[in-house]
């Protein structure tokens, strides 16, 4: 995120210290500990620095290949080397799992947060106006909510450029889905590229209105 070293080093530090991660099975676990003592400033840092971390594994994921779902949640939770717990996790498991589309949820709570913390921040607002935006995001066959998602279209942090959209998007999409050897032989995968494809152009429409 930082390619020229323009950032102090014991920020860069400060930051990466922080941000804690496990791989199990076919799922990541990120997570970024914090304490409600913090300076405010830093306490904004971090936040940035998660919210762009997880985008960019989101993108990375799609573009090789691995498209992911997840969300993002705040709450208690226990991290040693080898183990984690804590109800935040399981509550983000049963969000994330409820939206049958490759994307990212914002909790409530998570959403509320983080627009909180920068509600007189007016470039920090507008750069999580980019990131998280609403959608009506399907849960199943002809059902759907309303939810925050994290969009990873637009953003150009550090190496990365804003995604290159195709004209073809659905097929751009299942390129995606079945570029490991995945098959889409059941329609609960067919309709989860179709679900993505519908959540990516409303990424598209959201950004032409701001």
């Amino acid at each position: 995120l930082d390619p020229d070293n323009q950032c102090p080093k014991e920020k860069v530090e400060m930051l990466t210290s922080q941000l804690k991660w496990f791989i199990f099975s076919d799922t990541v676990f990120v997570a970024m500990p914090f304490d409600p003592s913090f300076h405010p400033d830093d306490l904004e840092t971090y936040l940035i620095f998660f919210t762009l971390t997880v985008k960019h594994i989101n993108r990375r994921m799609f573009e090789i290949g691995l498209p992911v779902r997840g969300a993002v949640h705040i709450g208690d939770v226990l991290m040693s080397k080898r183990c984690f717990a804590g109800k935040a996790i399981v509550e983000a498991f049963e969000l994330g799992k409820r939206f049958k589309v490759a994307g990212t949820v914002i909790s409530d709570q998570a959403n509320a947060f983080i627009f909180n913390r920068f509600s007189s921040k007016t470039n920090f607002q507008k750069l999580f106006k980019h990131l998280i935006i609403e959608c009506d995001v399907s849960t199943g066959i002809n059902c759907s909510e309303k939810i925050k998602t994290l969009c990873w279209f637009y953003l150009h942090t550090g190496l990365s450029e804003p995604l290159k959209i195709p004209a073809d998007l659905n097929g751009f999409i299942t390129e995606k889905f079945t570029a490991n050897g995945k098959k889409l032989s059941e329609e609960k995968d067919r309709s989860k590229v179709n679900n993505t494809e519908k959540l990516f152009r409303d990424w598209q429409d959201a950004s032409h209105k701001q």
